[in-house]
């Protein structure tokens, strides 16, 4: 029985490997693949590589974010009530402020 473990043993290593390749290359195309023509004429699949995002990408859609939030207060709000409010709001943090002397 040792020896016929040891085998079975070896096999299931073989297909334990077998099955991690198998997982890493799924989700290494999960990404997206793209088809390649070798110049023997043999086609292969190579997976894409993840497109990270840039920090002016992510600074620039925050931009937008403020805006379109702007653009919807103020279509809600309207300007003259907008402008009344934000003038409110500044003589509030004056009135609040401590005098310096």
């Amino acid at each position: 029985m040792g020896a016929l473990e040891s085998a079975m043993s070896a096999k299931v290593q073989n297909f334990d490997k077998r099955l991690t390749r198998i997982v890493r290359k799924h989700r290494s195309m999960s990404n997206g693949y793209g088809f390649r023509v070798d110049k023997s004429g043999l086609i292969t699949i190579k997976p894409k590589r993840a497109k990270g995002t840039s920090p002016i990408f992510i600074l620039f859609m925050v931009l937008c974010v403020g805006v379109l939030f702007k653009a919807v207060a103020l279509a809600n709000l309207g300007l003259r009530n907008m402008l009344t409010g934000s003038l409110r709001f500044t003589r509030a943090l004056l009135w609040n402020k401590p005098a310096h002397g």
